[in-house]
């Protein structure tokens, strides 16, 4: 649903634009008589959006054909250029048609607090009841709907509320179904609709979603339309009259040959009118309180804008809108930028709602408007006004203030608010090209307001240097405050915890500009603040330290550097590893990994301290000559991925196990929750194709001689004739729930169901590398691996519920945010009986993989390698790992992993096990060539 066209004096914004489609087949065929009606019962509703004036052109189509529509109303815009008038709804409604509502100023609902959602729901609703008009039906602007709003809709009393793109055409919405389900919708608060009528409809489109519904259950479709007009272009959004007339002249003579009727929304889903909902406003601002919400503008909103502003202009010309730092007060102030001015204005003004950010005002009042500005170019405060029915109104604009280099304080008395109005809005505004920044906003009821206070120039007096104290200097203010606050800034940013009179330069100080805000209040007058001129912070004198080198100087093992102390505190160290004294290319981190290249070569590292424009650096002394690493390399692997999984299996576990587990071989979601389940029984894991049985496959789990064979997922992933072949060798036991979730829930109740598990491991379902490097961790701990959406913000309740049952009281996640929300990680420790959340996580998979194994594990003899670009052999290698109490180590092919070489020295291991081929893991890594 597009939003209302640009008012003179407001930027409104707009919505996107359909495009692309692709030529649809008619479906149509000639009716031809019968004695029956043909087609399942099918009721049609045609409805209109946004109350565009060409919509009765439509209307005049609809009553020649005897057909009634739904025209959802935005009650705010009636009257205004472009839209439809009171008269205009009265016609509508005196022919039949239903007015319904589309809430007051068309916002995007979803993005509305409560207050907010409730007030455009109710007052659209009010006002078109007062009206005249019996409003039932309600439509989300934008298709946008939320908790929230839908809450306000069923608050205001509406019986519908309609939605988009939920019912299937061929542009979009593929399975989702070709109607709503009649008499009693799946969700009247969320009616499902095809998307709404572009010109890229055609007559066809149009007329098959009227027989789609026919040919298969019935039921109600709605179709949306915005514009009909010929030649207009309205964002894609228009409907030419021909293409109009010709569809409800079909759809009218659709009755008489099939199960077919037209009818309004409130017709079709029927229901009482409820009673009408006030919601009213917030008081306007009592003596000598500041009405504007977020006055400094230093809470930023989701558009990037200060929170409770917009931004609104009118005519040509090209505004650039930013926020800037520092502000006259804070960190943040509003700076609009103007070039190609023709005609017109632009500015930031506050919000216009209903009362969340907009001033509320009283009929008769005078009020005080003010704000702190610097411009290039003469500025005035444009002014609008909310009206009797919760739209907005230009009002008037105020005399002119001069262009001003250094910040002053733009003050305005209105005239008294007129009868009927009820809020307001304003700001500075370009009426031609220039820069206007503004900041500290005021409004105040002119009876009682304030007197303006003017303050004076702060300045800094001391040493400007680390460990030297700095005092600041107020400057003298009218009328005197009787007392002052003080911010410290570092480059514009208040510094924590600096907020006395003094402050003492730290290390982080050196090269940046320190000022300092005062801020005081004098009595009768209005707080104010101002900020010294800036002086920048030196250093002094560096004096190092003599770093010196931990660690074994063997290939693959990890050299640290301890720098030692340096002074002054806080001087910014960086490091150069050197071999024979040469710089090591890359290696400038404080610990080095050793390579081949470092073999019978001495290692030493230089240390360099910078502060401001200091810097000073000193050398370690050597190590002795590196030694080659010394760990034995095996390599489990067959020649595809269901080889490899038989050459695991067959080389690592005896006949007689108590179950086998398999999975599909080409996807990874179902069986990310078996390795420790398979661990937890001393058990392995094979992989299968989806509808056929490998015979290598089939004779190892014959040599295992299992007492169950365990098929993770549904019949999608390993088919019904597969599991026929596996029952013909031991018992079979599916697992599979309705998705990868539930699978992993059902694998984790089935495997730790009787026992429980104090510690369990949380890792998102939709990528293989973290899950799969939990799962020997989780075999340790006697713990599952469960799969959540991790993208969510909110955890479901039937993994709040499992890891209730199973009596959990630790959860490590595994994966950073991204992987697995902040919010799902609070929502754990909230799980009944859970008394740690731990995350587990590194800056990529490998470094992921590398954390879950530090935790779990210390020293372990042989430490397991598996691919981390693919999952087959990690898959079946981690239940072999997680039955040996080892860890699980994920690397790229072409050569060890970093993170995969520094484990090996953590556990101190002597063993590397790979798994697969050396195209799944390259000979460099087999040779432990790690990477640079």
């Amino acid at each position: 649903m597009t939003p209302p066209t640009r008012r003179p004096g407001i930027l409104l914004r707009t919505s996107a634009v359909l495009a692309g489609a692709a030529i649809a087949v008619s479906l149509v065929a000639t009716a031809t008589p019968a004695a029956a009606l043909e087609g399942a019962p099918t009721v049609v509703s045609i409805t209109f959006d946004d109350s565009n004036a060409d919509q009765m052109a439509a209307a005049d189509i609809l009553n020649a054909s005897n057909l009634d529509a739904t025209f959802y109303t935005l009650s705010g815009f009636i009257g205004q250029p472009g839209y439809q008038t009171r008269a205009d709804l009265d016609a509508l409604a005196a022919a039949g048609h239903e007015i319904g509502s589309h809430t007051v100023t068309h916002p995007d609902m979803a993005t509305l607090n409560a207050s907010e959602a409730k007030a455009q729901a109710c007052q659209s609703r009010e006002t078109l009841t007062a009206w005249g008009f019996q409003v039932t039906s309600f439509a989300y602007p934008f298709a946008s709907m939320s908790p929230t709003a839908k809450q306000a809709i069923a608050d205001c009393g509406y019986n519908t509320a309609r939605n988009l793109g939920d019912i299937e055409t061929r542009f979009g919405c593929t399975g989702c179904g070709f109607a709503e389900s009649l008499p009693t919708p799946a969700d009247p608060l969320e009616l499902r609709v095809p998307d709404m009528v572009t010109n890229a409809w055609t007559l066809a489109d149009l007329q098959n979603t009227v027989i789609n519904a026919e040919n298969s259950t019935g039921g109600w479709v709605g179709l949306t339309f915005h514009h009909v007009c010929d030649n207009c272009n309205v964002e894609g959004l228009d409907v030419s009259t021909s293409l109009f007339t010709q569809f409800t002249q079909w759809l009218a003579a659709r009755s008489a040959t099939h199960n077919t009727t037209v009818k309004t929304v409130q017709q079709a889903f029927g229901g009482a009118v409820k009673p009408i909902v006030d919601t009213g406003y917030p008081p306007a601002p009592g003596p000598g309180v500041n009405g504007i919400k977020n006055p400094s503008l230093e809470t930023l909103g989701t558009n990037g804008l200060p929170d409770c502003f917009i931004l609104a202009g009118f005519g040509s010309n090209t505004p650039a809108f930013s926020t800037v730092s520092p502000g006259r007060t804070g960190n943040v102030a509003e700076k609009l930028v103007m070039s190609n001015y023709v005609d017109g204005d632009a500015k930031a003004i506050m919000t216009m709602d209903f009362g969340t950010c907009a001033p509320t005002v009283t009929a008769g009042q005078q009020y005080s408007l003010r704000t702190w500005y610097t411009s290039t170019a003469i500025t005035q405060f444009a002014v609008y006004l909310r009206n009797a029915v919760g739209g907005w109104e230009y009002w008037t604009s105020s005399p002119y203030f001069p262009a001003t280099s250094t910040y002053a304080q733009a003050i305005w008395d209105s005239p008294a608010i007129p009868a009927g109005y009820t809020g307001i809005s304003f700001g500075l505004n370009l009426i031609g090209n220039g820069e206007l920044v503004t900041d500290d906003y005021e409004l105040y009821d002119l009876n009682g307001a304030p007197t303006p206070t003017v303050p004076g120039t702060p300045t800094i007096t001391g040493t400007a240097q680390v460990g030297q104290v700095l005092t600041a200097n107020p400057g003298t203010w009218t009328p005197a405050p009787a007392s002052f606050s003080y911010q410290w800034l570092r480059n514009g940013v208040a510094i924590a915890g600096a907020t006395g009179s003094t402050y003492t330069p730290v290390a982080a100080d050196v090269g940046a500009t320190l000022t300092v805000q005062v801020s005081g209040t004098p009595a009768g007058g209005t707080p104010a603040s101002a900020t010294s001129v800036g002086v920048v912070v030196t250093a002094g004198t560096i004096t190092p330290a003599v770093p010196v080198i931990s660690g074994n100087p063997r290939v693959g093992f990890v050299l640290t550097a301890i720098p030692g102390t340096w002074t002054p505190p806080g001087v910014v160290l960086t490091y150069q590893w050197l071999r024979n004294g040469t710089a090591i290319t890359g290696a400038t981190a404080e610990a080095y990994t050793l390579v081949n290249a470092d073999l019978a070569a001495r290692i030493s590292v230089r240390v360099t301290g910078t502060l401001g424009g200091s810097s000073a650096n000193a050398t370690s002394a050597q190590t002795q000559d590196v030694q080659p690493r010394s760990v034995t390399v095996t390599r489990l692997q067959g020649a595809d991925r269901f080889l490899t999984a038989v050459d695991v299996s067959s080389k690592s576990y005896s006949p007689g196990v108590a179950r086998v587990y398999i999975t599909n071989g080409f996807n990874f979601p179902d069986a990310l929750s078996a390795a420790p389940a398979a661990a937890r029984f001393d058990s392995p894991m094979l992989l299968t194709a989806p509808t056929s049985l490998p015979a290598a496959v089939r004779a190892e789990i014959v040599r295992l001689n299992p007492g169950r064979i365990v098929i993770v997922g549904g019949t999608g992933n390993v088919s019904a004739a597969v599991a026929t072949q596996l029952a013909q060798i031991a018992t079979v036991q599916r697992i599979a729930g309705v998705d990868r979730y539930e699978t992993s829930r059902l694998i984790a109740a089935d495997a730790f169901g009787a026992s429980g598990a104090t510690t369990a491991y949380v890792a998102t379902g939709t990528n293989f590398p973290d899950a799969l490097a939990a799962a020997p961790a989780a075999a340790k701990a006697n713990g599952p691996t469960i799969l959540v959406p991790g993208s969510l913000t909110t955890l479901d309740q039937a993994t709040r519920t499992l890891l209730d049952t199973l009596n959990v009281a630790t959860v490590k996640i595994t994966g950073s945010t991204p992987s697995v929300t902040a919010q799902i990680e609070t929502a754990l420790g909230t799980v009944p009986g859970v008394t740690s959340v731990q995350r587990l996580a590194g800056p990529d998979r490998y470094a992921t993989a590398a954390a879950i194994n530090k935790d779990a594990f210390a020293t372990v003899p042989t430490t397991y390698l598996a691919s981390g670009e693919n999952f087959p052999d990690a898959l079946v290698g981690s239940a072999l790992a997680g039955w040996k109490n080892a860890p699980i180590y994920l690397s790229p092919n072409a050569c060890l992993g970093t993170a995969a070489s520094a484990g090996l020295n953590l556990h101190e291991s002597s063993n590397l096990t790979l798994f697969g081929s050396a195209a799944t893991l390259s000979a460099n890594v087999a040779n432990l060539q790690v990477c640079n």
